[in-house]
């Protein structure tokens, strides 16, 4: 026979606190981290306030983190405690690194792998539709000409495309890419260019012409060069010359 004392205190556990279950979602990153940002955090089943909530879910709700998560527009991959909690566990785990743990990370990977892709939540639906939103704002206010100084300036500069895009006064990288695909006279400029640059420059921007593959081919099977005096010679590392001459034997072997 159950005692009275557990009957009320199972009741009380039990108890839902006037306007709870919360019947909204997140849509954005700040609520969030408003959200996690107390020494508690509040159950939106209920009103509770608790340090975490995983067991609670499952003996009082008989729900799991991933429904709890769906329900109310939570990251999936953030867990389910307030900051003090999650700082302190986070120091913990750093503690034990430090003394040899090693944590399982390519069982984490595997099962990340093998887990079924998510739909998006609303926060981060969102934050996707506003940069998509920046990105093509900032990308219909270049011109031609400003992609065509683009080409100008890594010849001048002798520098890869990622640094001459740094510049805020140019297109970004990605813009530079994109108008690359949408423009095929403009990609074979910028290929052009690319192989009129010295290799090591290419090398930086990890871009490789053509005419690399075939200086390569050249120094190793014509002139009979080792890896190690072609790498020298062309001023890029062994390992690039090493790397790009075994992909491109192993190509001409499939064909």
């Amino acid at each position: 026979m159950t005692k009275p004392y557990l009957k009320k205190r199972k009741a009380l556990r039990r108890k839902v606190l006037c306007g709870f279950p919360w019947s909204g979602k997140f849509t954005t990153k700040g609520e969030i981290e408003n959200y996690f940002a107390d020494d508690e955090i509040q159950c939106l089943l209920c009103g509770k306030w608790l340090k975490t909530l995983n067991t609670h879910l499952q003996r009082i709700h008989g729900t799991t983190k991933e429904q709890y998560c769906s329900q109310f527009g939570l990251p999936w991959k953030r867990g389910l405690a307030c900051k003090d909690l999650s700082n302190r566990q986070g120091k913990a785990m750093k503690r034990r690194i430090e003394e040899g743990f090693k944590p399982p990370v390519d069982a984490a990977r595997k099962k990340a792998k093998e887990a079924i892709r998510r739909k998006d939540q609303p926060f981060l639906t969102n934050i996707k539709s506003r940069t998509i939103s920046k990105y093509n704002v900032s990308r219909l206010k270049w011109k031609h000409e400003d992609y065509g100084k683009v080409l100008s300036l890594i010849l001048e500069k002798q520098k890869p495309l990622a640094e001459v895009c740094k510049d805020k006064n140019l297109p970004g990288l990605t813009a530079v890419y994109e108008y690359r695909k949408a423009n095929s006279e403009f990609n074979q400029k910028y290929l052009g260019t690319l192989n009129s640059l010295p290799f090591h420059v290419q090398a930086q921007a990890q871009d490789l012409s053509s005419r690399f593959y075939d200086t390569i081919k050249r120094l190793s099977h014509e002139e009979g060069m080792s890896q190690r005096e072609i790498a020298f010679k062309l001023g890029v590392s062994r390992r690039t010359v090493n790397f790009h001459l075994n992909r491109k034997i192993s190509r001409l072997e499939r064909l």
